[in-house]
C-alpha cells in the first residue's frame, strides 16, 4: 500500500475522553472548534495561515465574541478535520489509502488552496494521489470504496470517476503486463485450444489469469460495482466469457445462501437491487458468455426477490440460448403463490417453447422439414439432444408432484420435437413415476399419458421393465412385447440364414437401436467377456429352450415371466387357438409368434412337433462345421443378452457352494419353497447382529435368486426373539483397535452394496421384522416392497449413543418420515413399535406374532409373483390397528416444533424452552417426556449429533444411492479417527467395558467446529475411491 507523510514535528495532540482533543503546548489555546461530537481545543493561527474558510468562521466568532465555531456536515467527520489541523501545525501526518479520500474532502470544505498557502494541502493530496493511488491496482479499489460515506464531495472532486477509470483500464491490460498484486482464489480457466495446421494445440497456461481482477472488484458495493463493470464493457476490449465470470463471482460473493435471508424485509431491496444490477450487466451475446446453470440460479433468485418482468423475461431468453446445458436440477424452479404446484412447470414450458423458436430460426431450419434433412439436423445440432434428455429428466422430477396437471406434463413434453428424442427411455420413466404418484387417473387419462412415447424407441432395459409394469395399459404392454419379440425373432432367423455374417445382417430396427444405445451395448460386451459359455446352454437353429423343458413354446420362451402371461392371456399359442384374438390388440391379426420371420407353421401347430422343428439335414450341416456354429451361437448369445430377455434357466439346487465359508454359513439360513425363497438371520443369541460375512453371503444369495426365473419373490426373517439388531459392532470395535482398518472398509462397502441390493431388488420381497429391530437392521429391510411388523416388534436407531450415525440407507428412509420424526429418532434414538412403524409409514403391514406362522405358511404355498396376490396374502391376517395415547406419534407437533431447528444446539434450546413453558398439570407427561428426550442427547456423542442432524437433512433431498455414498464417506471418516475415536470408544463404554461412561471427543457441542462435521461429509481423495453402486443398470427403472 502507497503512503504519503507530511510534516516534520511530533504530534502533541492528546486526547481527554472520546469528545475532547487539545494540543500541548506552551500557549493556551484560544479558539475552540466542534466537529461532530469531539471539541478541539487548538490556537487560531496556524490554522488560519493554511484555510480560507477557518479564517473567515474565526472572523465571525470574534464579531460575536465567542471562541467556539461549529463546523456542520463536515466531511469526514473528527478524524479528516484532525489530519488537517495537525497539517496546519506541521506535524507528521501519514496520508494511505484509507484516509486520503476523507483529507481531501476535509481539505476541500476547509479551502486549503494554493491561494491561502503555497503548497498547500489540497495540491499535496492531489499529487499522492495521481502518482501514487491511481497507479496502485489495489490501492484504487480501496479508495473508490471509501467515496462511499463521502458523496457529494467524492464526486464533485472526480475522486470517484477517476478510480473507476484507473480500475477499468488495468483489467484490460496484457496479463502479460500485470506485475502488481492481486486476489484469486477460484480455479484456473480452462486453457483454449488453438488450430494450426490442421492440429489442436493446448495453448500455455499464463502465469497470470485473464480475469486475475475478478475477486478484487467484487469487494465494492453494488453502484459502483455497476459503474466500474459498465467501465470495463465501453471500452470494449474484455472478452464476454471474463464478463461473465466476473458476474458470477460477485453474485456468489453477496447474494445469501439461505432463502430466508434472500427475502428479508431487512435485505430484501438490497437483494433485488443487486440481481438487476447483475441482469442489466450481462454480455450483450444473450448469455451465450454464461453459464446456463449460472443463468437458472440468478432466474430463481430472481423470483425470489420480486425483480421486475422485464429482467427475467431477459433472463429466461437467454437461457432459451443455453438450455441444451441446464442440468435438471438446475431448471427445479420453486413455484410461487398462487400456483398449487411444488415447481414452476409454466416458466420452465415457456423457456422450452423459446428456446425452439430460437433453434428454428438457424440456418438449419429447411433440413428438418424431411425425413432425410431430419436426420442431419440432429446429427448436425447435438443441442437438440441434450435439450430433450433434460426436460425428460425434468419431467421425471415434477412427475412426483401430486399437484401437477396431466395437461400441464403433456404439453411440456410435447414441446420437445420427435426428432431431438431418439430415445424414449428418459420419457418412459417420467411416464412411469407420474403414474405411480397419479393413482386416480382414469383409463382415458393413462391412455392419453403413454401415447406420448414411442415403444419402438425404448432401450433394453426400458423395454424389459416395461414389459413387467403392472402401471401401464395393458395395450401399451402388448405393444411393448411384440416389438420385442419381432426384433429378438429376426436376430435370431438372420444368424440362422447366414451365421457367417451374422454380426452385419441385422434389421434396419437393430441398426437404429446401435445408433441410440451404444453405451448399453458397450457395457454388455464387457459383461460376456467375463462369462463362462458353454455349448450345452444353447439350443440348436437359434431357439432358446429349456434344458429337459416338456412345453416351450417357440420363441415365447424368450420372454420373462410376466410377459410370458400376458401372452397367454391374448394370444392363447395352443391347438385350436390360433385365430384367437383379444380387443385389446385388434390393431394387429397375428400373434407376435405367428409373425416370426422363418416360422412356416401355423398356431395350430403340436408343441411336440416344435419343439423337434430342427431337420436332421441341419443337425449334420452343423456337426460339420462345429467351430463354425459355436461362433454363430456366441454371437446369438451376445445378440439376446442385449435385449435383456436371456434368463439363466437353472434351478435353486444349483446355487454357488458357500462350504468354503465354513460355520458363516449357518448364520444365514436358506429355506426353498414353491415360488420363494427365504433368508433366515441365524444369530439368536446375539439379536441377529450382522456381521460382514453375512453381509456378504446375503449379498451372493439375493443376486443369485434375483437372476433365477424360477423364483418368484424373496423372503427375509430373523431366527429368535430379533429380526436383527444392528451391525455387530463388537467385531469392527476388535479390527480398529488391531489395526485392520481395511477390514472394516470392506464390510460396510458389502453392507451398503447390499442395501442398494435390496433398495433396486427387481422381484417383490417381504421382510418379516418381528422382534428387536435396530441400526443396519432397518437398512437391509425397509427398502424392501413389503415390511411385516407385529406387537412384538421394537424399532429404533441408537447409533449416536455409540459415537456413530445412522447408516445402511437410515438418512435416506428416516428424512422421508413425516415432518420432523426421522430427525428426533435419528438423535435421540428412541424406539417405534409396529402401529407406530405402520402410522408413519415404515411398515406395509401389521399382524399378530401368534398369527406369523399362519402368513408364513400362506406365503410358502403360492405360486404366484404377482405383487398383488403378496399383498393381500399378508393383509389377509393383518389387523387394523392405531397408536395409543401414550404413543409418540402423539407428540409430533411439538418435535416438529423443536427439531426443525438448524442446529443441534438450537433444538436443545427449542426442548428447554418447551419444558419450562409446560406449567398446567396435563403438561406433566411432556416434562417427562422433555426431560428424556435432554437426557438422551445429552449422554450422545457431540460430534455424533451434529453429523448425524446434517446427514439426515441431506438426506431429504438425494437419492438412495447418494445416500450411501454419503454414508460411506462418514462410516469411513468415523473409523479412519482423524478427527474423532468416538465410535470406537462408545462401543467400547457400552458394549465391551459396559461402564456406560465414554470419554467423548469433542466433550461438547460447543467445542465441534464446522470444520470437524465437514470432514465426514468431505469426498474421498484419490487414494480412498468412492463407493461404487451400479446405478447405471439398476436405478434408472426401479
Amino acid at each position: 500500500m502507497k503512503f504519503m507523510k507530511l510534516g516534520s514535528k511530533p504530534d502533541t495532540f492528546q486526547a481527554d475522553g472520546k469528545c475532547i482533543r487539545y494540543v500541548i503546548s506552551d500557549l493556551a489555546t484560544d479558539v475552540t472548534i466542534i466537529v461532530g461530537e469531539v471539541k478541539f481545543h487548538l490556537h487560531k493561527f496556524p490554522l488560519m495561515s493554511k484555510s480560507n474558510r477557518l479564517q473567515k468562521l474565526v472572523l465571525k466568532a470574534s464579531e460575536e465574541n465567542s471562541d467556539e465555531i461549529d463546523m456542520v456536515d463536515f466531511p469526514g467527520g473528527p478524524k479528516a478535520f484532525e489530519i488537517c489541523a495537525k497539517f496546519c501545525y506541521g506535524m507528521t501526518v501519514t496520508l494511505n489509502a484509507y484516509n486520503v479520500v476523507a483529507a481531501r474532502c476535509a481539505a476541500e470544505y476547509l479551502e486549503m488552496t494554493e491561494d491561502v498557502d503555497r503548497g498547500n494541502l489540497i495540491f499535496k493530496i492531489e499529487v499522492f494521489i495521481n502518482s501514487s493511488i491511481l497507479r496502485s491496482w489495489k490501492d484504487s479499489i480501496i479508495v473508490l470504496q471509501t467515496t462511499k460515506s463521502l458523496l457529494p464531495w467524492s464526486e464533485n472532486l472526480k475522486i470517484v470517476g477517476r478510480c473507476i477509470d484507473s480500475i477499468a483500464s488495468k483489467t484490460s491490460v496484457d496479463p502479460a503486463n500485470v506485475t502488481w498484486s492481486y486476489t484469486y482464489n477460484r480455479k484456473l480457466l480452462a486453457p483454449e485450444i488453438i488450430v494450426k495446421g490442421g492440429m489442436k494445440y493446448q495453448e500455455k497456461i499464463e502465469s497470470v489469469p485473464k480475469d486475475w481482477w475478478v475477486e478484487d472488484v467484487c469487494e465494492l458495493e453494488i453502484f459502483l460495482y455497476k459503474r466500474v463493470m459498465t467501465a470495463v464493457k465501453s471500452k470494449g476490449r474484455m472478452d464476454g466469457a471474463i464478463i461473465g465470470e466476473a458476474l458470477k463471482t460477485y453474485a456468489v460473493r453477496w447474494l445469501p445462501d439461505s432463502v430466508d435471508a434472500l427475502i428479508s424485509d431487512v435485505h430484501s431491496w438490497r437483494n433485488k437491487l443487486l440481481v438487476e444490477t447483475i441482469v442489466c450487466l450481462l454480455p450483450s451475446d444473450k448469455g451465450v458468455s454464461c453459464s446456463c446453470s449460472f443463468l437458472l440460479k440468478l432466474l430463481k433468485v430472481a423470483i425470489l426477490v420480486g425483480v421486475d418482468d422485464s429482467a427475467r423475461e431477459d433472463l429466461m431468453n437467454r437461457i432459451s440460448l443455453k438450455l441444451h446445458e441446464a442440468s435438471v436440477k438446475d431448471l427445479l424452479i420453486p413455484a410461487r403463490s398462487p400456483q398449487t404446484t411444488i415447481y414452476d412447470v409454466g416458466m420452465v414450458h415457456s423457456i422450452v417453447n423459446q428456446c425452439m423458436i430460437n433453434k428454428k430460426c438457424s440456418q438449419d431450419l429447411d433440413l428438418g422439414k424431411n425425413d432425410v434433412g431430419c436426420t442431419d439436423f440432429v446429427l448436425g445440432h447435438g443441442s437438440l439432444l441434450s435439450v430433450g434428455k433434460v426436460i425428460d429428466g425434468y419431467l421425471e422430477e415434477i412427475a412426483r408432484d401430486p399437484n401437477l396437471s396431466l395437461a400441464s406434463f403433456i404439453d411440456l413434453a410435447r414441446s420437445i420435437p420427435e426428432f431431438a428424442r431418439p430415445v424414449h427411455d428418459g420419457l418412459y420413466k417420467a411416464i412411469d413415476m407420474y403414474l405411480k404418484e397419479h393413482l386416480s387417473l382414469t383409463k382415458a387419462e393413462r391412455k392419453e399419458l403413454c401415447s406420448l412415447m414411442d415403444v419402438k424407441k425404448l432401450t433394453m432395459d426400458a423395454s424389459m421393465h416395461a414389459a413387467q409394469n403392472d402401471r401401464l395399459p395393458l395395450r401399451v404392454v402388448v405393444q411393448v412385447l411384440f416389438f420385442e419379440q419381432v426384433r429378438a425373432s429376426a436376430g435370431v432367423q438372420s444368424l440362422k440364414n447366414n451365421p457367417r455374417d451374422a454380426s452385419r445382417s441385422t434389421t434396419n430396427t437393430e441398426e437404429e437401436w446401435e445408433k441410440t444405445a451404444a453405451e448399453d451395448c458397450n457395457s454388455i460386451k464387457k459383461q460376456m467377456n467375463q462369462t463362462k459359455i458353454k455349448e450345452s446352454e444353447f439350443p440348436k437353429n437359434g431357439k432358446f429352450l429349456k434344458k429337459d423343458s416338456r412345453n416351450s413354446k417357440s420363441g415365447m420362451q424368450l420372454l420373462p415371466s410376466r410377459s410370458r402371461r400376458i401372452f397367454d392371456k391374448l394370444w392363447v399359442v395352443g391347438k385350436g387357438h390360433g385365430e384367437n384374438k383379444s380387443s385389446e390388440t385388434s390393431g394387429s391379426s397375428q400373434s407376435p409368434t405367428s409373425m416370426v420371420p422363418g416360422d412356416t407353421k401355423s398356431a395350430a401347430s403340436s408343441a411336440k412337433h416344435r419343439r423337434h422343428s430342427i431337420s436332421e439335414s441341419k443337425r449334420d450341416r452343423e456337426g460339420k462345421a462345429k467351430m463354425q456354429r459355436v461362433k454363430a451361437v456366441l454371437k446369438a448369445r451376445h445378440s439376446f443378452q442385449r435385449l435383456g430377455i436371456l434368463y439363466h434357466q437353472r434351478c435353486f439346487s444349483a446355487q454357488p457352494n458357500y462350504a468354503l465359508y465354513g460355520d458363516f454359513e449357518e448364520q444365514v439360513l436358506v429355506e426353498g419353497r414353491a415360488k420363494s425363497r427365504a433368508a433366515i438371520l441365524n444369530r439368536p443369541s446375539a439379536l441377529n447382529a450382522l456381521t460382514a460375512s453375512m453381509a456378504a453371503r446375503l449379498k451372493r444369495l439375493y443376486e443369485s435368486w434375483e437372476e433365477n426365473p424360477d423364483i418368484g419373490f424373496v423372503l427375509m426373517k430373523g431366527n429368535g426373539r430379533a429380526f436383527c439388531s444392528g451391525v455387530d459392532t463388537v467385531a469392527p470395535h476388535r479390527l480398529l483397535n488391531e489395526g485392520k482398518v481395511y477390514e472394516c472398509k470392506r464390510f460396510f462397502e458389502t453392507l451398503y452394496k447390499f442395501v442398494y441390493l435390496q433398495g433396486t431388488y427387481l422381484k417383490p420381497h417381504v421382510a418379516i421384522l418381528d422382534g428387536i429391530t435396530m441400526g443396519c437392521g432397518g437398512g437391509i429391510s425397509l427398502p424392501g416392497m413389503f415390511r411385516l411388523v407385529t406387537d412384538k416388534t421394537v424399532f429404533s436407531h441408537p447409533e449416536t449413543q455409540l459415537g456413530f450415525h445412522p447408516d445402511a440407507g437410515a438418512s435416506f428412509y428416516l428424512s422421508r418420515l413425516p415432518g420432523y420424526l426421522g430427525e428426533y429418532l435419528a438423535l435421540t434414538g428412541d424406539k417405534l413399535n409396529g402401529v407406530e412403524m405402520i402410522a408413519c409409514g415404515l411398515a406395509t403391514h401389521y399382524c399378530l406374532n401368534a398369527r406369523l406362522a399362519w402368513i408364513e405358511e400362506r406365503l410358502g404355498n403360492l405360486m404366484n409373483d404377482d405383487p398383488a396376490v403378496i399383498d393381500s396374502s399378508l393383509a389377509q391376517y393383518g389387523d387394523l390397528v392405531y397408536p395409543d395415547r401414550s404413543s409418540i406419534l402423539r407428540r409430533i407437533e411439538t418435535i416438529d416444533k423443536c427439531f426443525s431447528h438448524d442446529t443441534v444446539e438450537e433444538i436443545i434450546d427449542s426442548l428447554l424452552k418447551t419444558l419450562i413453558s409446560q406449567e398446567n398439570e396435563a403438561a406433566g407427561a411432556y416434562d417427562d417426556w422433555c426431560k428424556t428426550v435432554l437426557r438422551k442427547m445429552k449422554e450422545a456423542s457431540p460430534l455424533s449429533l451434529k453429523v448425524t442432524l446434517r446427514s439426515i437433512r441431506e438426506g431429504r433431498f438425494q437419492s438412495l444411492d447418494q445416500c450411501l455414498a454419503r454414508e460411506y464417506r462418514i462410516s469411513l471418516a468415523w473409523i479412519s479417527k482423524s478427527v474423532s475415536n468416538d465410535f470406537t470408544e462408545g462401543v467400547r463404554a457400552r458394549l465391551v467395558d459396559k461402564d456406560f461412561a465414554p470419554k467423548w471427543y469433542p466433550a461438547s457441542l460447543e467445542e465441534v467446529s464446522k470444520d470437524m462435521v465437514e470432514y465426514y461429509f468431505t469426498p474421498l481423495g484419490e487414494l480412498e475411491p468412492e463407493l461404487v453402486l451400479p446405478t447405471s443398470l439398476r436405478e434408472p427403472y426401479i
